[in-house]
């Protein structure tokens, strides 16, 4: 009997073990999926100061060894990250927060994504995002429920 995948993805559970949606970079695990990730494990919490070690020890050590490609992980890593368990995981690039009075702007220039769907479609027109929590947004109006908003800086 064949094993789904996804349950052995903990990404959403860290993100529900975290405080906030903002992260220090080195913790960004969802863009493994681009095969880009300084850690070989899911965090607790993306506030865990074990694993942050880990991943800074790991940058360091890339940076000896080409630091080329730590600059190119450095870049890639600091996004913003949709995270969804059956419409895709989404990285938007250089991402920017504006706080204002119908919540929190997130816009963004860039996306790479897991699947090419009506989500990516959307997410490729707009420039940005409204946050309403760290498992709630709103682009185009429409407001998606059950996804995990990320941003590591």
């Amino acid at each position: 009997m064949g094993r789904n995948p996804s349950h052995l993805d903990f990404t959403l559970a860290a993100l529900k073990g975290s405080t906030g949606f903002q992260f220090p970079y080195q913790m960004n695990i969802a863009a493994r999926h681009f095969d880009i990730s300084l850690l070989s494990h899911f965090p607790c919490s993306f506030n865990c100061q074990p694993s942050l070690e880990i991943a800074k020890k790991n940058l360091q050590m890339m940076q000896q060894l080409d630091p080329s490609l730590s600059t190119e992980f450095e870049e890639a890593l600091k996004t913003a990250v949709i995270y969804t368990e059956s419409q895709g995981v989404f990285l938007l690039k250089n991402p920017r927060m504006e706080d204002g009075v119908e919540g929190d702007r997130l816009y963004y220039n860039g996306l790479m994504g897991t699947k090419d769907n009506q989500l990516c479609q959307v997410l490729r027109v707009e420039d940005f995002i409204k946050i309403k929590n760290k498992g709630r947004i709103v682009i185009s109006g429409l407001e998606i429920k059950n996804i995990g908003i990320m941003i590591f800086r």
